[in-house]
């Protein structure tokens, strides 16, 4: 079955967006850098991005995805090519300071919706959006934590919240790592 792609460019926030069928998104190859100074940065990618399976597959663009800055100084850009289930690979790139997001078979709405919210890190997340819609829509606050969610999905290791919301036909991350306070307020600045 084929499906269409549209790729949009949105402010800051969620710099690009690909919708997509519900097939498995897999990466390729991502190279981050300026002019003829790039770096294939595919390992720490798919390591650094939230990748939960059927919902999405976000990932901020920045200097956290090499050692070192490989082009200092200069606007750098991420270049990803992946593919969705067994259709021909494609190229996307996005700008640093900015997230590069995939998301199958979901549209932005008008109104402020909270899509996706997943809790882990790596490539352990558990789904935990009615948690975070519940929250949101009786104004709760809590910490971010295993017990919060009841679970661990990365032992050992050091986690985040990450939400994926729309508004005004545009989709924005929130990120709040394990320990911080989860207040729905952070949405009300990324809402305007």
């Amino acid at each position: 079955m084929k499906s269409s792609h549209a790729v949009f460019f949105v402010a800051a926030a969620a710099a690009i967006l690909t919708i997509a069928s519900a097939a498995e998104i897999k990466i390729e190859k991502a190279v981050y850098g300026a002019g003829k100074k790039i770096v294939d940065v595919t390992p720490n990618l798919k390591l650094q991005a939230v990748h939960v399976p059927g919902k999405f597959f976000a990932v901020p663009v920045g200097n956290q995805l090499v050692a070192s800055d490989p082009a200092s100084g200069e606007y750098k850009i991420l270049s990803v090519t992946y593919s969705i289930g067994d259709q021909k690979p494609q190229t996307i790139s996005v700008g640093e300071q900015h997230f590069l997001i995939i998301v199958p078979e979901l549209k932005p709405t008008a109104e402020f919706k909270i899509q996706h919210a997943c809790y882990g890190g790596e490539n352990q997340w558990m789904d935990v959006t009615e948690k975070i819609r519940t929250a949101h829509a009786k104004g709760e606050k809590f910490r971010v934590n295993n017990q919060t969610f009841q679970k661990d999905p990365l032992p050992g290791k050091g986690k985040q919240l990450v939400i994926l919301f729309s508004k005004d036909g545009k989709f924005s991350v929130v990120t709040c790592r394990e320990t911080t306070d989860f207040s729905p307020a952070v949405f009300e600045a990324k809402k305007k």
